[in-house]
Formats: C-alpha cells, structure tokens, sequence
C-alpha cells in the first residue's frame, strides 16, 4: 500500500511498452507484446537499492485497478504476475482522466510528500512543457539492447538516490556562493594590482 503522508517517499513512475520490453522481447500476453523477465530483475534492482514505490502511468494503467482485481483487463493482470513473481507490486497509477502523462504526473504529485522521484518512459511526451523532462530516464524500444538494461537500471538508481530534489537545490546554492566568492577574490586581487601600480 501506498502511505500518502509519508515523507521521504520516492517514486518510480513506470510506462510499459518500451520499458519492460523492447522490440526483440519474445513474451507473449494474448497476441501482444508482453513484459520482459529481464527487464523486471533490473526494475527489481531499482526497487531495491531506492526503496522508491511504483506508480503506473502506462496506457496500460486504465485496465489496473488497486482494489478491484476481478475487474482488471488480462493485460493488467499479466503485469501483476509479472511484478509479483519478482517481489514487486504497483503501489497506484496515475488519473485515467488524463490524457498526457506530465500533466498526470503533475497532478498526482500535487498532494503527496514526495522526497524525490524518476520517470521511465521510451518518449518525452509533454514532459518538458510541465518541467519534469530532468526527472525522465528515457529507455528504446526500437533498439536489441533497449527498455530498462542495467545500465539504465543504474542510472535511475543514481538520480533517486544522489540527484535528490533537496540535493540538486543545496548543489544550486553551494554553487552560487563558489561563483560569488570566485568574483570576490578575483575583485580584491584586481584592486591589489590596481593599488600597487599606483604606488610604484
């Protein structure tokens, strides 16, 4: 279950298609491309070492339900059994109601306490408009070695873990006070020549 007051909570806002599969994956769910078994460890790898929540804003989302599972579409529960087999769950999903997936994002983070957060998606969709595209860890479908490979596993896990929100604005700040003691030293040395030319 998803703990909506807790502090400190990172997420993982998952797609599907292009994610956990690529073009050459072999799983088949009903005549379409399925999810990946590989592509599962390495999301089990990042779920691990972040202990970040996922929260499901594929296309396949609309036939995810939280509680209902008697209502759920075969592809809803392909992926359940999917994530279950690894130890993983879908912990909730994006408004169905939205079409586009920043603004989705966007809503579904507008209540929570959220520490920090990644998007895995194949495409950049409306991400920049809504100011999230440094969030996105874009994987290929369209490539042998696509979806979620370890090294873009190892990525997302660098970005929940080191490339923290609250990190990112210290890292801002500290680099500010560098800039203005840089042109504060550079200021005295100039005046310093400056006086001794005078003085010679």
């Amino acid at each position: 279950m998803l703990e909506m007051g807790v502090s400190h909570m990172k997420v993982i806002f998952l797609d599907v298609d292009g994610v956990l599969n690529c073009q050459n994956s072999k799983t088949d769910c009903n005549g379409i491309m399925g999810v990946d078994d590989e592509k599962v460890d390495n999301l089990k790898m990042l779920v691990d070492s972040t202990k970040a929540k996922i929260v499901l804003t594929s296309s396949w989302r609309t036939g995810w339900y939280k509680d209902f599972k008697e209502l759920q579409g075969y592809l809803a529960d392909h992926l359940d059994r999917k994530l279950e087999k690894a130890g993983l769950f879908i912990s909730d999903k994006t408004d169905d109601a939205y079409v586009m997936r920043g603004e989705a994002i966007t809503k579904w983070l507008s209540d929570k306490a959220v520490e920090n957060y990644i998007i895995l998606d194949d495409e950049i969709k409306d991400y920049k408009r809504w100011g999230l595209i440094d969030r996105l860890i874009k994987t290929e479908f369209y490539d042998d070695e696509g979806g979620l490979n370890k090294k873009k596993a190892i990525e997302a896990i660098w970005k929940l873990q080191n490339g923290s929100l609250e990190k990112e604005l210290i890292v801002d700040v500290k680099k500010t006070e560098m800039l203005k003691t840089r042109m504060q030293r550079s200021f005295l040395y100039n005046s310093n020549i400056g006086n001794s030319k005078k003085e010679g």
